[in-house]
């Protein structure tokens, strides 16, 4: 990219007619034509001083600004034009992958190159856009070392299914500006629902309760699951017998033993882990745990007395009773039944 300052500008000076014209170094003595880059140049100080020197006697001097970092092209042998010398450049964008699913991440590397017949290193930064796609870059722009910086992106859960990732060179003080993009193409999944029976139970004495999970797709055009369904009760230390199952099939069943002294409530926790057309899903049962109940008998006694040790067929007597709960002496019983005979 080329820029002009001062262009026509005049060696119309008593300087010059004085100093510049006499000398067989000035542009019109030397017919120079053509770009001569400043920086690298072995032009002769006495015409650098000719030229400035006029333009601070007499000439337009907005020609300082720009010997800086330019190049002096003498058209004639009256005007002098001054071009900056920048180079151009171009930039290259790879990803370590070209396909990803929403919420995953992706690496992306920008490359500068300068494309002039002499290249240098570009110096200066990138920044990263992704058209509008939601996503996340991190960082959003990145610093060049030896030409080239990475960002990594995250796609985001509603991401249209392509997307264009560009990378925008700012430039420096000798390279131009330019811009690469590379596009990424967004697996967008079924989704799925977990369940689990049972979803609730109480902790039998044995500490053992069998599960059934089913996972399906819910989308409107369902296909075939594959992947692991595995089970976990948060490191409560119980044990599932399968641990995993392997999908597809209708059902997965495990059987969980809890630990000998479980936690009052358990939290059995089972998880699709989603395959390349297939999100993940979960579903979770809470069981319930008490101690295990025993019976305890107390010893007792009984004593039976009568209101007569001899009785006539007939006739009525008293008899009583009297049972003790050897023990706990003050619990009180109930059950006693007498029969006469």
């Amino acid at each position: 990219m080329s820029r002009f300052y001062n262009e026509s500008y005049y060696l119309k000076t008593p300087f010059k007619e004085q100093m510049c014209e006499n000398s067989p170094m000035t542009p019109d003595k030397l017919n120079v034509s053509g770009k001569s880059n400043v920086r690298n140049s072995a032009i002769p100080l006495l015409l650098v001083f000719c030229i400035l020197g006029s333009s601070l006697l007499g000439g337009f001097a907005t020609i300082l600004p720009a010997m800086a970092d330019s190049s002096i092209i003498f058209t004639d042998s009256n005007s002098t034009s001054v071009q900056s010398s920048t180079d151009s450049t171009s930039v290259t964008v790879s990803s370590n992958r070209s396909t990803a699913n929403p919420g995953s991440s992706v690496t992306f590397t920008a490359t500068v190159s300068d494309t002039s017949s002499s290249p240098t290193t570009p110096t200066g930064t990138v920044s990263w856009s992704d058209n509008n796609a939601r996503g996340t870059f991190s960082p959003s722009s990145c610093i060049l070392a030896s030409g080239g910086c990475t960002t990594s992106y995250t796609i985001a859960t509603n991401s249209p299914s392509t997307v264009t990732i560009t990378a925008s060179y700012g430039g420096d003080s000798i390279h131009t500006t330019s811009s690469g993009s590379s596009t990424l193409t967004i697996n967008h999944l079924n989704p799925t629902s977990t369940t689990i029976t049972p979803n609730s139970a109480v902790l039998p004495s044995n500490r053992t309760l069998t599960f059934t999970v089913q996972t399906s797709d819910t989308s409107s055009s369902p296909t075939t699951l594959s992947g692991t369904v595995s089970f976990n009760d948060n490191n409560n230390g119980g044990t599932f017998n399968p641990v995993s199952c392997t999908l597809p099939s209708a059902t997965c069943v495990t059987t969980y033993t809890s630990p000998a002294n479980p936690l009052n409530v358990i939290t059995i926790n089972a998880t699709y882990s989603g395959d390349s057309t297939h999100s993940s899903s979960s579903a979770i049962s809470q069981i319930s745990t008490s101690p295990v109940s025993t019976n305890k008998t107390d010893a007792t006694t009984t004593s039976v007395t009568s209101s007569s040790t001899t009785f006539t067929p007939g006739s009525s007597i008293m008899v009583t009773a009297s049972v003790t709960d050897t023990s706990n002496p003050s619990s009180s019983m109930i059950g006693i039944n007498i029969v006469e005979r």
